[in-house]
């Protein structure tokens, strides 16, 4: 897998789209300072996902879209896409390129794609996890960040090393686990909760299903004899209907006969008619068809008259046609002659053409010959040319020995004189230490003392922080119980709501409407239920609950074009019934305020049930007109006097739900209704709203009072931190002096080696200086014998071109001569091509000639056969005149005898009118019997629909369905059965509010507590099954990042001697125990140097042990591409000679992308793009290519 394309549009400096094609191999970006090559870097970098701006050398991330030039406007995007070729199936996805794009709008939004398809950046990361070129892979080495892989911080280290060790696809699933573990865990807790609370729920719903169930089996009794009484009242009115019906049939059935008479007499009326009216249409037509043919007589004559001028015009056109053919016939001998002329002179220009034909053959066969001999001398010429280039290579190559060898020598001669000051360096350096080992001494001493003292004064601040957390402890307990009552009245508060929201208490019909309302947002038909309009006070909330009554079910809506709406849905969906109360249509009465100014004086008189409850201005007058004429009374004893002074024309309902009704009448006793749940509901979510409130005013003032303790509390806590950090960096100190000291004295000792390692190494230098000079003799006398044979070769390549020049000048003259020749055959063709043309015209024009003369003789023909035959026509049009003129006559003749005819159906047509009007005097008399009829039928329906109506309205069943599912009993005595209807009611009167969903809801409680265990257990195996996954990817990971970071340690080590020429290098963990999370150490030694860390290096030898961590690194994992972004920099030319040489052999495996200054980094190159600025502020990229078998005097080509 490789790097096929990159794509950049608006990304920073590059403001045009710009296409750049990659190779297999190296690759080299180069250019001025501030040109925006670094620009690709950051462009590969982006793509792939990174996220800090800082990164990509900017303060936020919209840094990256084109800002805009002095002449160009900013972009509002940037976008950049790269090809990856796959063929090799380099990453486990089915395609075989892969093309990531991301673009940033100036708004902040982001946009990834995944061959173009829309994804996400996690998709891109995850796709490539474990191959070096993610966000955090060791792919990409930023502008001046290379000595970051090794001094950079251990997290970011350590990515890099996990990256590399492939454990970042296990580290994602790990997290991933963890996150999983936890949310588990969150969820068990809320679903303990939940289980306890539907535990408490089902005890009292238990006890609520036992009355729903009596109450069902009585509600079934009394359906079951009101829908057989119902039924066997239908039967009787169905009877009545019958016999109404007959009646109305026996008049109507001589009514039909009568009619069918009628029918009859009209019939043959209408037929009088039609004959009358045929008559007179006949008149008609014969009138129309006499002035016809009169004026077909004048049509004739006028035809006569111009058959006759016909004839004469044709005989005239043949006179002409004869005189046309005679001068055509002449023009014809004209051409004929003419033409015979212009053959003749083509057949001598034919000959003539031959001639100049033969004479360019036999000079074009000459000049292939010369040619030929031509073509031989320039390949010799060019056989020598390529004998000179391969010496001329040869000659470089040896110069370029030359210079590596000089550039080895100049190196060994640094070398020289660095050891030499390096001796004198160590010299000072071993003098000093032994000054340094003496005044560290005294130090440590003294700091030993100090440190004493700190520990006595830490144990006494100890002592009263104890004190102080003792005293926050009890009022944190005091708090949290405070919480738990506030959380305890929330989720009452939640599970009101919910019921609130799911509108239970209300009947079915109810629920259905309020529901789909709610579902459709619809608030422009639906205000709400009675029930959730009003508030009503505890203390009232019985009595309000028995004068609402049903009505509590009742939904006001805007219009009565909505209830109708409404009531339609509800029938369209069999749901049930429900009553609407319209605002439009709905007028409260105004109270009689006099007589409840007297009854207001009496003790134990409330109010008007209109004024105790709360509502909306909307719902008010719905309210008053529900409770307008009802009065709250204390008890039931003024009930009733306040009814007798009132004369009993208003209602009263006590407090504790008795009720004095209009007239007089009374009904109470004990638990006669209990409060409506739906009427309660508002005023108990307040309660709980306030009772919160106050929870959390109590919540605060512990709260209070527990900042107040805590405020001294972290005083003291940082005064006894900053003793023990103090006394802890008094120990560090101590321990760090007394590492100096240790450390000067292993210094002193390294000093003396490293004085013996000098001097060996002084010695080695000198004996590699000699060497380099006798390689350095031995190339220049190759160099002197190379530069003779090239100037041999120059001058024989100099005669080949100098025959050559002669031979092309011969070859010049005869493609002159020829091109003449050309010339000349090519008039010759011209002149026969026209006479050719004209030739053929010639011939046209005697074929049009012939042509319209046969056109003509036939043309004369056709006129003087025209003339005769009509001629001929003149006679028949004078026979055809005499025809007409005696049909006109015979038809005039029958006008005259159907104007006779007309009285007679004038006559006729008054009989039957008189008839007619006798038929509708009797029809009039049957009709009015017949309707008689209809008003019994209709008495009968009438009745029989009440009876369905209230079937329907009170038990959703028609007849036909209650007979077909058997609901009519044999009813032996009606009385009977209405006593024992009015008792059953009477028991169902009795039975109060009655939960009737409570069975219904008992089964979803427990049906729901069922699948929350089953949750529970679910929650429970998946937490056991994460555990074990995430114990299993532990050790997956510790053995390969183990075993990765041994072979990489090696791998480094082997790089590093061959980079430095020596030296050691080594990587480890700073705590073995802990291989995921311990910090990477790496330690290194220079060649000649003793081991010490990265930061005492300097820059070049850090850039280098870098680039010698990076090729390790590589040389474990190879990455599909690596960018690299003048990370040679700091390097010498030695240096970036060696680090040229490992480019080019890990270059067969991972191809390299280079932004580079140094020419000898170019020189490694195999492709090498420019990127220029010309127009300021705006980058450009030029393609070139490093070749070895055409090159120009730069060594590169466009």
């Amino acid at each position: 897998m490789y790097l096929k394309t990159l794509i950049m549009q608006g990304f920073k400096s590059f403001a045009e789209r710009t296409v750049i094609d990659f190779s297999p191999g190296v690759t080299a970006f180069v250019g001025p300072n501030g040109s925006g090559k670094s620009n690709v870097a950051d462009a590969i970098r982006w793509v792939l996902g990174e996220q800090s701006a800082k990164t990509l050398r900017g303060q936020r991330m919209e840094d990256v879209i084109f800002s805009g030039t002095g002449t160009r406007r900013p972009l509002s995007y940037a976008e950049v896409t790269i090809v990856l070729d796959n063929s090799d199936g380099g990453l486990d996805w089915d395609y075989r390129e892969i093309e990531v794009t991301r673009r940033l709008y100036r708004t902040g939004e982001s946009e990834y794609y995944l061959n173009r398809n829309r994804c996400l950046l996690r998709d891109i990361t995850t796709l490539f996890m474990d191959t070096g070129i993610g966000r955090d892979g060791y792919s990409i080495v930023g502008q001046g960040r290379i000595d970051e892989l090794l001094s950079g911080n251990p997290d970011e280290r350590r990515r890099i090393f996990e990256e590399a060790a492939g454990i970042v696809r296990f580290r994602k699933n790990q997290q991933d686990s963890e996150k999983r573990l936890a949310a588990a865990a969150q969820n068990m807790e809320r679903v303990s909760d939940l289980l306890g609370e539907m535990e408490r729920q089902r005890r009292p719903l238990l006890r609520q299903a036992e009355t729903a169930k009596e109450f069902l089996r009585l509600r079934q009794i009394l359906t079951d004899n009101e829908v057989s009484l119902l039924l066997l009242q239908a039967d009787q009115q169905a009877g009545s209907l019958t016999a109404a019906e007959t009646a109305r049939q026996i008049a109507a059935d001589e009514l039909d006969e009568l009619n069918a008479a009628r029918t009859e007499l009209q019939q043959e009326h209408e037929a009088n008619i039609a004959a009358s009216e045929s008559n007179e249409a006949t008149i008609d037509r014969l009138r129309d068809e006499v002035e016809a043919l009169r004026n077909d007589e004048a049509e004739v004559n006028t035809e006569t008259d111009l058959a006759r001028q016909r004839v004469e015009s044709l005989k005239n056109q043949a006179i002409e046609a004869a005189a046309l053919i005679a001068e055509s016939d002449a023009r014809r001998v004209e051409l004929e002659r003419e033409m015979s002329d212009r053959t003749e002179r083509g057949q001598v220009m034919q000959r003539d053409r031959e001639r100049f034909e033969e004479r360019l053959a036999a000079e074009e066969r000459e000049l292939n010959a010369l040619t030929a001999q031509l073509d031989a001398g320039e390949r010799q010429t060019e056989a020598l040319r390529q004998e000179l280039v391969d010496c001329q290579d040869s000659l470089f190559e040896c110069r370029d020995r030359l210079a590596e060898i000089r550039t080895e020598k100049r190196l060994a001669e640094e070398n020289s004189r660095r050891l030499e000051r390096e001796k004198n360096e160590l010299i000072s350096v071993g003098d000093a230490l032994s000054l340094m080992l003496e005044e560290q001494s005294e130090r440590t001493e003294k700091l030993t003392a100090d440190l004493a003292t700190g520990e006595r004064i830490l144990e006494e601040e100890r002592r009263k922080v104890r004190e102080r957390g003792e005293r926050i402890a009890a009022n944190e307990t005091e708090l949290n119980a405070t919480r738990q009552e506030k959380q305890r009245a929330q989720f009452r508060l939640t599970t009101l709501r919910e019921l609130e929201d799911s509108f239970a208490g209300y009947h079915d019909a109810v629920q259905a409407v309020l529901k789909e309302a709610k579902r459709r947002d619809d608030d422009r038909t639906v205000v709400g239920a009675i029930g959730s309009l009003i508030q009503v006070p505890a203390d009232y909330r019985m009595a309000i609950s028995v004068a609402l009554g049903g009505a509590v079910q009742n939904i006001v809506v805007r219009n009565e074009r909505s209830a109708r709406e409404w009531i339609d849905w509800l029938r369209e969906r069999r749901t049930g019934r429900a009553t609407f109360l319209p605002l439009d249509t709905i007028r409260p009465r105004d109270p009689d305020h006099a007589l409840l100014n007297r009854l207001s004086a009496a003790t134990g008189y409330i109010g008007l049930a209109s004024e105790l409850v709360a509502c909306s201005d909307e719902a008010r007058p719905i309210t008053d007109w529900l409770l307008n004429r009802t009065v709250i009374a204390a008890d039931l004893a003024t009930a009733t006097t306040l009814a007798a002074q009132s004369n009993y024309r208003i209602r009263i309902v006590t407090l504790g739900g008795d009720v004095v009704n209009v007239g007089g009448s009374l009904t109470g006793g004990y638990n006669l209704k209990q409060e409506s749940p739906v009427l309660g509901r508002a005023g108990d979510l307040k309660k709980l709203e306030r009772e919160i409130a106050a929870f959390q005013n109590q919540e605060m003032q512990l709260a209070a009072q527990l900042t107040e303790l805590y405020q001294g509390w972290p005083e003291a806590e940082r005064t006894l931190r900053s003793d023990e950090e103090e006394l802890i960096r008094r120990r560090q100190e101590l321990v760090a002096e007394q590492d100096k000291l240790a450390a000067y004295e292993r210094n002193i000792a390294v000093n003396r080696r490293a004085k013996d390692d000098n001097l060996t190494a002084r010695e080695a230098v000198a004996a590699e200086r000699e060497r380099l000079r006798e390689r350095e003799n031995a190339h220049l006398a190759i160099e002197a014998e190379i530069t003779a044979r090239v100037e041999a070769l120059q001058v024989k390549i100099e005669q080949s071109v100098s025959a050559n020049r002669t031979a092309v000048k011969e070859r010049d003259e005869m493609r002159e001569h020829i091109s003449d020749l050309r010339l000349s055959l090519n008039s010759i063709v011209e002149s026969q091509n026209s006479l050719t043309e004209v030739t053929e015209r010639i011939a046209g024009e005697l074929a049009q000639s012939a042509a319209r003369n046969e056109q003509r003789v036939v043309e004369k023909a056709a006129r003087e056969k025209e003339a005769e035959l009509l001629s001929l026509s003149l006679t028949n049009f004078d026979d055809r005149l005499r025809r007409l003129v005696q049909k006109r006559e015979e038809k005039t003749s029958l006008l005259n005898d159907l104007v006779a005819r007309r009285n007679d159906y004038r006559q006729n047509q008054e009989e039957f009118i008189a008839r007619l009007q006798e038929t509708a005097r009797r029809e009039m008399n049957l009709t009015t019997e017949r309707e008689r009829a209809e008003a019994r039928v209709e008495k009968a329906r009438l009745q029989l629909a009440q009876i369905r109506n209230r079937l329907w309205e009170e038990y959703a069943l028609t007849v036909e369905q209650a007979l077909k599912e058997g609901k009519a009993r044999e009813i032996e005595n009606a009385a009977a059965t209405e006593k024992l209807i009015r008792e059953t009611r009477q028991k169902i009167r009795e039975m109060g509010n009655v939960n009737v969903n409570a069975v219904e809801t008992l089964r979803e409680l427990e049906q729901r507590l069922s699948f929350t265990n089953e949750q529970m257990a679910d929650l429970e195996a998946s937490a056991r099954k994460l555990e074990k996954v995430i114990d299993e990817l532990l050790v997956t990971m510790r053995e390969k990042f183990s075993q990765s970071l041994l072979a990489i340690s090696k791998n480094y080590d082997a790089v590093f001697r061959e980079l430095f020429g020596g030296g050691q290098a080594e990587i480890f963990l700073a705590d073995p125990t802990d291989v995921l999370n311990s910090p990477i150490e790496i330690r290194v030694q220079p060649p000649g140097k003793r081991l010490q860390n990265m930061l005492l290096l300097s820059g070049g030898e850090r850039s280098l042990a870098a680039i010698a961590l990076l090729f390790a690194i590589l040389r474990l994992t190879p990455s599909p591409f690596c960018v690299l972004d003048e990370i040679e920099a700091a390097l010498d030319e030695a240096n970036v000679w060696r680090f040229n040489k490992f480019l080019s052999n890990y270059s067969l495996q991972t191809q390299f992308i280079l932004v580079t200054h140094r020419s000898g980094t170019m020189e490694c190159a195999d492709y090498i793009y420019g990127v220029t600025m010309q127009e300021r502020g705006v980058s450009r990229v030029l393609s070139l290519k490093l070749k070895t078998d055409e090159v120009d005097s730069n060594g590169l080509i466009e």
